[in-house]
């Protein structure tokens, strides 16, 4: 092999290595933000319920009220 071959081919494993670090940093990035969704989306479901227990008490009250 050639020196010029051998630079050009350390160059590439090189740079084969930064993106594997790269993508394996975006992965622990989107695990993250998925857990963090996660937590989001229960949060919702919990103030959904609490929205539809209060709607059902005021619409409870203004029925007993006519």
């Amino acid at each position: 092999m050639t020196i010029e071959y051998e630079k050009k081919l350390a160059e590439m494993e090189n740079v084969m290595r930064l993106q594997t670090d790269v993508i394996a940093d975006l992965n622990k990035e989107l695990t993250g933000l998925r857990a963090d969704n996660a937590i989001l989306v229960q949060e919702i479901e919990s103030y959904r319920m609490d929205h539809d227990r209060l709607m059902a008490e005021i619409e409870s009250e203004s029925g007993s009220r006519r």
